[in-house]
């Protein structure tokens, strides 16, 4: 399911940080895949891909976080309860 800035009759559900943590973890760990095991690269050692994989799954986690944490905030924010 998108995400979507459309309102139901259901109230509005925050975004989990580790679910975000999980999903940049994951696209981290893929980016880093294709970038090392592309065709035509260079052979890497295997302390270099491990640091490699490690940082581009923090990296992206961090992002998502920071993602997740920023609409939770504007949903709240633009969001008000009902009856206020």
């Amino acid at each position: 399911m998108l995400p979507s800035l459309w309102l139901s009759q259901q109230t509005v559900l925050p975004w989990r940080l580790t679910r975000a943590a999980a999903c940049g973890v994951a696209i981290g760990v893929a980016a880093a895949a294709f970038k090392l095991w592309r065709p035509g690269s260079e052979p890497v050692s295997s302390t270099a891909a491990v640091r490699e994989f490690v940082e581009a799954g923090l990296g992206f986690a961090l992002l998502c976080v920071a993602a997740s944490i920023l609409r939770n905030h504007l949903m709240r924010r633009l969001v008000s309860p009902q009856g206020d």
